[in-house]
């Protein structure tokens, strides 16, 4: 498993660097490839022999971070001396009687999760730190798998690897756009496209997963149904394109879904860099995604197929107040849609992100 420099250091600052039974949240914001965040939970209790997380206070920084694109990925604790593994064992009845079944009640509880992270610390208080990452997996036969994976500690990207990326893709002319992607499963071709073009920043929202028939039209693998279709996405672009930055926010687009929130998931872009993208037909999201785009005044472009044909809208809130639709193409028939939509919807995106419209 992939972490930032940056956690892994604070991990053993804080409960790294204290008396045993310590512990702390990890996150992720890339869709499960590297553990990007972690926090202390200084309000958690323990002994010498256990520690037991702060529920109330975890689950109020869950709901912060996941509004900023940071979903909980696991929880690292520190064990006394000498003792570098998780404690096994199961009671049943609700009982937490050891990691093991912490981690069956923690997998029971996130449906579309089915896989999370339990690194075990040993403290510089007592010897010398260090840390083993150990995860536990729900299996397509509903069983739960636990093993151990070796740690890859990982900083920002660094400069040889970005001009390396530079020199065959235009990182440096889009480092300052955004794609914001509204519904991530119908615009997986689209995203990986624009990351190809040197888009660097993207934000996925979606809340939809995997299903059975994703499965069996070979689109993934068992072991992704039920997870969220942005966690995938979001792997895949960083899996392309190491230089960018994702950020996924596993919700629909509906009347839930205010200006404030939006402005929240949005916060830190360049709107007059950035373009909401739709890749799809759904009239509920249309409209809602509208609403949004023109409220905190970033354009949005919306790619479907109507009689046949592919049409491209294009709301230029960024210029007026009033969304002024434009633009209207059409294709010959017998091509795949999903591939056409997302094509199309490249192109007309590279247009604007070049163009003085979005600037």
């Amino acid at each position: 498993m992939r972490i930032l420099r940056k956690v892994y250091d604070e991990i053993a600052r804080t409960i790294g660097s204290r008396r045993p039974e310590e512990g702390g949240m990890l996150l992720t914001s890339d869709g499960g490839l590297t553990i990007t965040k972690f926090i202390f939970d200084d309000k958690g209790s323990r002994s010498g022999s256990t520690y037991t997380p702060n529920i109330a206070f975890l689950n109020e920084h869950i709901k912060k971070q996941n509004n900023k694109g940071y979903y909980f990925v696991g929880i690292v604790h520190s064990h006394p001396n000498g003792f570098t593994t998780l404690s096994m064992g199961r009671m049943g009845g609700g009982f937490t009687a050891s990691d093991e079944e912490a981690i069956y009640k923690l997998l029971d509880g996130m449906k579309g999760t089915k896989k999370l992270y339990f690194p075990v610390v040993q403290s510089s208080a007592h010897g010398k730190f260090s840390m083993r990452m150990f995860y536990g997996e729900r299996m397509y036969d509903n069983r739960i798998r636990i093993g151990e994976e070796t740690i890859e500690i990982v900083e920002e990207v660094d400069d040889k690897q970005k001009q390396a990326i530079q020199s065959l893709i235009p990182t440096k002319r889009y480092g300052d756009n955004t794609a914001i992607l509204i519904g991530a499963g119908s615009a997986v071709i689209a995203a990986e496209q624009l990351a190809a073009r040197g888009i660097h920043k993207f934000i996925l929202v979606d809340g939809a997963k995997y299903s059975n028939q994703d499965f069996t039209r070979g689109l993934v693998g068992w072991q992704d149904v039920g997870t969220y279709i942005a966690d995938g996405l979001a792997r895949k672009i960083q899996y392309f394109n190491p230089t960018t930055e994702v950020k996924v926010i596993r919700q629909f687009v509906d009347k839930e879904v205010d200006a404030k929130l939006f402005e929240q998931w949005t916060e830190g872009i360049n709107k007059s860099r950035s373009l909401v993208l739709l890749c799809n037909s759904d009239p509920l999201t249309t409209f809602y995604a509208k609403q949004l785009a023109a409220k905190i005044k970033i354009p949005l472009l919306h790619c479907y197929k109507n009689n046949g044909c592919v049409r491209t809208d294009h709301f230029d809130y960024f210029i007026s107040d009033k969304a002024q639709t434009y633009d209207f193409s059409t294709l010959q028939r017998g091509h795949a849609e999903f591939q056409i939509i997302n094509s199309v919807l490249v192109d007309k995106a590279m247009v604007l992100f070049g163009s003085p419209i979005v600037k």
